[in-house]
């Protein structure tokens, strides 16, 4: 993903990451509700 200066990439597995950078497969379900169910 192209750095846009808005978001620092990181390597840290544990850091927080943006949803719009994720694949929907590694996106993670909020409050148990899927995006597309």
């Amino acid at each position: 993903m192209p750095n846009d200066g808005t978001y620092v990439v990181v390597t840290d597995a544990t850091a927080p990451t943006p949803a719009a950078s994720l694949s929907p497969e590694q996106r993670t379900p909020v409050s148990g509700v899927e995006e597309n169910p």
